[in-house]
């Protein structure tokens, strides 16, 4: 399996309320930079396995994967208001992508 094909299943796996437990997370964590963004990763690693989302606690390597994730499959669907076929964006998800953005600062930026 390409990168390209994984990343588009760990998308397409996470169903509206796993997307919303997702940024509710992030709006929610008190750390910033890397250790928020691992924070995020580990709860949500553990969160996605208890609701067999993914079949074990590694969705997200690390917080900097999380990061990207959310870049990739929020913040850049949201900028550009396209969905691809493999990735559904639920409208009513848009506020909280915007707040899960605005809560995260320049310094916890990852270049993609």
């Amino acid at each position: 399996m390409n990168m390209h094909t994984f990343q588009n299943l760990r998308g397409a796996s996470m169903k509206t309320e796993h997307k919303m437990q997702f940024l509710s997370s992030i709006i929610n964590e008190r750390e910033i930079g890397a250790d928020g963004w691992n924070h995020v990763a580990k709860r949500m690693n553990r969160y996605l396995f208890e609701q067999n989302v993914w079949k074990n606690e590694e969705f997200f390597f690390d917080g900097i994967d999380c990061q990207k994730f959310f870049k990739r499959n929020f913040v850049g669907l949201l900028s550009s208001k396209k969905t691809s076929s493999n990735v559904s964006l639920d409208v009513e998800l848009w506020p909280y992508i915007l707040e899960a953005q605005s809560s995260c600062t320049d310094e916890s930026s990852v270049q993609i």
